[in-house]
């Protein structure tokens, strides 16, 4: 399977050699330009003098971990906004939460196939540049509309910009994308897999499994997601229909 995408500048922070070489030769065979850092201090100051397209980040690393890194690049006077993709050898909930919340859109559980990378680092890019187009989130969303409501939350498609209760809420690109693929038709269930394919723009999912990606932890990068929004907005705004999927809160109505 040949992997179509646009070339990126890439940053790979990861203290193994052996992994950090896999990858960037992977990504460079896909037509990116990969560099590499070999610890936490040095991959923030890589990812402030390139502004990379994409950082590819292992949490377990020397100086300081994964999410200090995360931290750092996506916050402060002057953050980066890259999509982030987390390598990880444990799947603890917790862990990818705090990933997702400090600005990571996704990630893969190590080991990993190259071609399960290829798919998730092309699939961030298309996300990516979705999003940066002035005009293609508005145009997904019903009629037009510039602003949609779930709960007492209101969601700028414009702007990029939350609001709940008036307080303004920081949500990361993916979270974004993912409240407003649910927002869309409030009460509406939408499952794990189309919500994969619309805000990840994982285009073929069936296929992606028969290369041994396996189904539990493709859904469970959906979940992770939910899971930081609710932390965010508040458990009422995203209801879980077990087996099924998830649907956005109805608006809040004057009584």
């Amino acid at each position: 399977m040949v992997i179509l995408q646009q070339r990126a500048q890439v940053v790979v922070v990861e203290d193994e050699p052996a992994i950090a070489d896999a990858v960037a030769a992977r990504l460079r065979a896909d037509g990116h330009e990969v560099s590499i850092a070999a610890d936490g201090p040095s991959g923030v100051e890589l990812c402030q003098r390139l502004r990379p397209d994409l950082v590819v980040l292992d949490l377990m690393l020397p100086g300081f971990d994964g999410f200090e890194v995360c931290r750092r690049i996506q916050s402060g006077p002057d953050p980066l906004h890259a999509a982030v993709l987390m390598l990880t050898a444990r799947d603890d909930e917790a862990d990818l939460v705090l990933g997702l919340r400090l600005g990571a859109d996704d990630y893969l559980t190590k080991p990993f196939s190259p071609r399960e990378l290829s798919a998730r680092v092309a699939a961030l890019l298309r996300r990516a540049a979705r999003s940066s187009g002035p005009t293609t989130t508005n145009a997904a969303t019903p009629h037009g509309q510039p602003q949609l409501h779930l709960a007492d939350v209101t969601v700028d498609v414009e702007t990029r910009l939350v609001h709940r209760g008036g307080q303004a809420v920081h949500l990361t690109p993916t979270e974004f994308d993912l409240l407003v693929r649910l927002a869309e038709r409030p009460g509406a269930v939408v499952s794990r897999e189309q919500l994969l394919t619309d805000v990840w723009g994982w285009r073929d999912l069936a296929a992606g499994r028969a290369d041994g990606r396996d189904s539990t932890t493709t859904t469970r990068t959906v979940d992770s997601h939910v899971a930081a929004l609710r932390r965010k907005l508040g458990d009422d705004v995203v209801r879980t229909v077990h087996g099924v999927g998830y649907s956005s809160a109805l608006p809040v109505t004057a009584p």
